[in-house]
């Protein structure tokens, strides 16, 4: 476990191992695998344990991040209580899955010959180049 201080500094906990981070970091997000810090300018760091410094990744968001690994909980350094905001993953395909035909937040409806399929864009664009595109 890692200790983020207010000087933007790692502490492992139960060790005198400090890492000093590059820049000023938004959040930081960890599983048994990995541990990932955001910086307050978007870029994304991901900890290599062997050699105890953090390497700038060209991740994009989070979830790329930790791209086959169980989702973390992300604290948020920025209040004075640090919010876990972890989901099981099985809880999250299933809303998910309850949203994909619901017309409720749907942003999209395709229109077929026998019906109307109420649809996300963003959920389209993730599974198809096609609906990326547009």
């Amino acid at each position: 476990m890692y200790i983020l201080t207010k000087e933007d500094t790692l502490i492992k906990h139960q060790s005198r191992e400090t890492l000093v981070l590059i820049g000023q970091i938004n959040y930081i997000a960890s599983n048994s695998d990995q541990v990932v810090a955001r910086s307050k300018n978007g870029e994304y760091f991901i900890l290599d344990y062997l050699n105890s410094i953090f390497q700038q990744t060209n991740s994009t968001n989070i979830l790329e991040c930790f791209a086959n690994t169980k989702m973390p909980g992300v604290y948020s350094t920025g209040g004075l209580e640090f919010v876990s905001v972890y989901e099981e993953n099985n809880m999250l395909v299933e809303n998910i899955a309850q949203l994909y035909n619901s017309q409720q937040f749907s942003d999209v409806d395709i229109v077929l010959s026998d019906g109307t399929i109420h649809a996300h864009k963003c959920i389209l664009a993730a599974r198809s180049e096609l609906f990326s595109r547009l």
